[in-house]
């Protein structure tokens, strides 16, 4: 056993001791710091990367893009709501309206007056008893017609002192399915109707004789029908809105007779028309006249093949005779006028410009019998007289021949080069015509 003043002692010593490694270990920590410590100090301690802030912005728009969507969403909601809400509004209107004109033809049809038939005949009526009754055989009932329980009436004389005689779609109080209408004039429909109105087949024969007989829509003129006028016009073919539309055949009083194609009432397009004293047109029509390119044929066989402004001969053309003579150029008002190439049938040509159908200016005459080419200046007889007099000129070697050439005898042969350029003629199969210009002369 120790003393008590011993262990005290070593007890003070072993503390000293600890007190001094412990100081040592800090002192060196603080000073010089381990390698390891810094790792551990920079793996521990929090941080702001730049991948951070770029997820942060990344989910800040996502959110400002999911409340957008949000957003529209609601405003589309909205707007939804206020078409069905303005849907609704025409449906109520639409169903009050049709509730308030059922309503008035309701009364309307009771205020109607029951007419006789034999009341009806003795005051002239257009239509026979026989012919009433053959008309609900000649227009059978329409399938779709059955399922409505059309209720037929005996005649009734409506507003405007009209008389009705047919089948009624009683929920409605309408004309519906087959009737007869007579106008206090004397005309008269007799066809298929459907919500008062004609639809479909049907017959109108008017007061002063004219007749229609076809289809119809919405009261109109629709889609095949044949009309015949009382003074003989007839049109076979297509309509809309009550006017010509569509492919035809017109046949006037006169006996001139057109086939072809019509727009807004008006021949338009295509066609062919004949006159009774031979003449004949075949091409392109505008607004009701002969416009574009066509062929025009004489009762003599002279033809005109080329463009048509307004129902005369203008622009490129080609004019032929019988006995082979022709003219290919250019035309104004149905004469010739401008650059052109007059071919005879013996071999002569002209070749130079026109005015007013007449040569006119410098041109190219071509003799067969002696092979060449020569220049001439064509003048009028009048303005060629008022030249001489007016200057007292005048060449004793010209001769002025009845087709009004002044002919100079010396006369002058033109060279190869000359001939191959005014003799260049391209012909253009699309429209057979010669495609003709002023330089190529």
């Amino acid at each position: 056993m120790g003393c008590k003043n011993c262990s005290q002692k070593k007890e003070l010593d072993t503390s000293k001791q600890n007190e001094v490694i412990y100081t040592q270990v800090l002192s060196k920590d603080l000073l010089i710091p381990s390698p390891n410590i810094v790792k551990k100090h920079v793996m521990f301690e929090p941080i702001k990367s730049h991948d951070n802030e770029e997820e942060k912005n990344k989910e800040e728009k996502n959110n400002e893009e999911e409340d957008k969507e949000k957003l529209l969403e609601m405003i589309e909601s909205i707007r939804a709501d206020r078409r069905k809400m303005r849907i609704l509004r025409k449906f109520q209107s639409r169903i009050l309206g049709i509730q308030l004109r059922k309503k008035l033809r309701f009364e309307s049809l009771k205020k109607s007056i029951a007419i006789n038939f034999n009341e009806l005949l003795s005051k002239n009526l257009p239509l026979s008893m026989n012919e009433i009754n053959d008309f609900f055989e000649e227009y059978p009932q329409k399938k779709e017609n059955l399922e409505l329980k059309l209720e037929k009436k005996e005649p009734l004389k409506l507003e405007s002192n009209i008389i009705y005689y047919g089948e009624w779609d009683m929920n409605f109080c309408t004309k519906h399915g087959r009737g007869i209408q007579i106008w206090p004039d004397g005309s008269y429909y007799k066809g298929y109707w459907e919500n008062n109105k004609a639809e479909g087949k049907g017959e109108f024969i008017h007061s002063t004789g004219d007749i229609y007989i076809g289809n119809w829509h919405n009261n109109k003129r629709y889609g095949k029908g044949v009309y015949q006028s009382k003074i003989g016009l007839q049109y076979n073919g297509y309509w809309k809105n009550d006017k010509l539309e569509g492919k035809g055949k017109e046949i006037w009083e006169d006996g001139t007779s057109y086939i072809g194609y019509y727009s807004g009432g008006q021949k338009n397009g295509k066609g062919e028309i004949e006159w009774p004293n031979g003449c004949k047109y075949k091409g392109d029509f505008k607004n009701g006249n002969m416009n574009g390119k066509g062929i025009y044929i004489f009762p003599d066989n002279r033809k005109y093949e080329g463009e048509f402004v307004n129902n005369v001969f203008e622009g490129k053309g080609l004019y032929t005779w019988p006995n082979g003579n022709k003219y290919n150029g250019y035309f104004k008002n149905d004469k010739r006028e401008g650059f052109g190439i007059f071919n005879f049938a013996d071999g002569k040509i002209l070749k130079g410009m026109w005015k007013n159908g007449r040569q006119d200016g410098e041109f190219y005459v071509y003799y067969p019998k002696i092979g060449v080419w020569t220049k001439k200046i064509i003048f009028d007889k009048k303005e060629i007289k008022d030249k001489e007099d007016e200057n007292n000129i005048g060449d004793a070697d010209d001769e002025i021949t009845e087709d009004n050439i002044v002919k100079n005898k010396k006369g002058k042969i033109i060279s190869d080069l000359e001939l191959e350029k005014i003799d260049k003629i391209e012909k253009n199969e699309e429209n057979k015509l010669y495609d003709l210009d002023e330089e190529d002369f």
